[in-house]
């Protein structure tokens, strides 16, 4: 941390095979990185042309753009020639001689030309055949499980990138991780001082252990800052109705009950990133929740310098796209479009559901819970800056002398308030120290802060005593 300026940290597998590297998001480092992750993929898929039982093919994604129907056809060979054939049918332009000799090749005398020998008759018929063909393998190729999660992590960090411009104050770093390994790589992340950790961290993917969500409350409890996860698939994060029906098991109620889950927020409900039709054939990429707490969080700050405005008047972020999950309905920006009454409902579980509005591509949170249940929990701005006055504190403890005189800390307290803590225009945190005896010799930092409600949503105020280290 640096001043004022905020750090997010978003940790998920962004590789094939996740590399447990962290790196600083920026521009070129986006690009470079998405370039040596997505190249040379190779994906098998129901063989829908040919004559055999699956196809493989050699894929490879320089871009955002590359993750879609129509530039995925036009970059492979055999795709590419289907959709001249596609158009040949249609009257849209004749096949070049070139394009019918790729098209030999690829059809050969599979499924599709014998498909297309008994509709020779018919061109509507030829070009449905066709299409579908075409359509739906670049939709599977798309919607194999190692390029879906790749579009997925790498169009939702491109999302949260967007709402952090460096001039608004905010730095983004990325740690390429895994579920399997997530706990054990985040912890030996965030050793080191208190004030170069994140402010807090997005885990894209926490897995299925029923024991994970435990250790990273006592994770985020050990290094004073919240962590954000996406509810499992055992809390009811899978689909429209784990969203809309939410049953959370025993043993989050059992993690409701313990103090370190304050600093643990689980988020549900997925943000639309493409969505896309070709006829009868479509298919969307969806990000993870935890992008769009990011999404809200990052705005609030670039917009009001605080965190307050992750919920209420104002707070919604554009998605980059919409879909429709139910016919009859308009397009909304989430998976599921929860009502405020669902989403209160979640919130009264400790889950956090992120929504958009029919018609609309605007995403939002209705309340923003950390997975505490105690009658003293705090909504997730107030815990990230308690995290950062504690975090505060403890830097104070390393740098201050036992012998600091009242008014040197009174001063220095001041100063680290006025650098540290984010007020927003003509608002102000209060900071005060004093040096305390903590018996046998000993001497500690007693730390008082109070925040008003504009800051984080809530008033916090806090008091703790750390023994002096200087």
């Amino acid at each position: 941390m640096s001043g004022n300026r905020v750090r997010w940290l978003v940790a998920g597998a962004f590789h094939p095979s996740p590399t447990g590297r962290r790196f600083p998001l920026t521009e070129q480092s986006f690009a470079e990185e998405l370039r040596r992750a997505t190249t040379g993929l190779r994906v098998t898929v129901p063989d829908r042309i040919g004559s055999g039982d699956t196809s493989t093919h050699t894929l490879s994604f320089g871009s955002l753009d590359a993750f879609g129907m129509s530039a995925l056809i036009a970059s492979l060979p055999e795709l590419r020639a289907l959709g001249a054939l596609r158009e040949a049918i249609s009257g849209t332009r004749p096949l070049a001689s070139e394009e019918a000799a790729q098209l030999r090749a690829s059809l050969g005398e599979g499924r599709l030309t014998e498909a297309l020998a008994r509709a020779r008759s018919s061109r509507s018929a030829s070009l449905a055949l066709v299409e579908e063909a075409l359509f739906t393998t670049a939709r599977e190729l798309l919607q194999h499980p190692l390029v879906a999660r790749l579009e997925s992590a790498w169009r939702g960090l491109h999302w949260l990138w967007t709402q952090c411009p460096a001039s608004a104050g905010m730095d983004l770093e990325v740690l390429d991780v895994g579920p399997e390994a997530l706990v054990d790589t985040l912890a030996a992340s965030l050793e080191g001082p208190a004030l170069q950790r994140p402010d807090a961290c997005f885990l894209l993917d926490v897995g299925e252990d029923p024991a994970t969500p435990g250790k990273l409350a006592a994770l985020g409890e050990q290094a004073w800052l919240p962590l954000v996860m996406a509810a499992p698939v055992s809390l009811g994060g899978a689909g429209l109705a784990g969203a809309q029906d939410f049953r959370p098991p025993d043993a989050w109620s059992r993690l409701r009950a313990d103090e370190s889950s304050r600093w643990l927020c689980a988020a549900l409900n997925p943000v639309v990133m493409r969505a896309e039709r070709h006829g009868e054939v479509h298919g969307e990429c969806l990000a993870s929740p935890v992008l769009g707490v990011a999404a809200l969080l990052a705005a609030s700050f670039r917009d009001t310098h605080t965190f307050a405005r992750l919920v209420g008047p104002g707070s919604s972020v554009r998605a980059p796209a919409v879909w429709r999950p139910q016919e009859g309905r308009g397009p909304v920006a989430t998976e599921a479009c929860l009502s405020l009454r669902e989403q209160q409902r979640l919130a009264s579980r400790g889950v956090a559901g992120v929504s958009g509005w029919w018609d609309s591509r605007d995403v939002n949170l209705a309340a923003a819970p950390t997975v505490y249940g105690g009658r003293d929990a705090a909504p997730l701005p107030a815990q990230l800056l308690t995290g950062r006055i504690v975090r505060l504190a403890q830097e104070l403890t390393e740098r201050l002398p036992p012998q600091a005189s009242p008014q040197a800390i009174s001063e220095v307290c001041a100063r680290a308030a006025s650098a540290f803590l984010p007020a927003g225009p003509g608002r102000r945190c209060e900071l005060h120290g004093q040096v305390v005896s903590l018996g046998r010799g000993e001497r500690g930092l007693h730390v008082r802060a109070a925040l008003p409600p504009e800051l984080a949503g809530t008033r916090v105020e806090l008091e703790l005593t750390l023994p002096l280290r200087g």
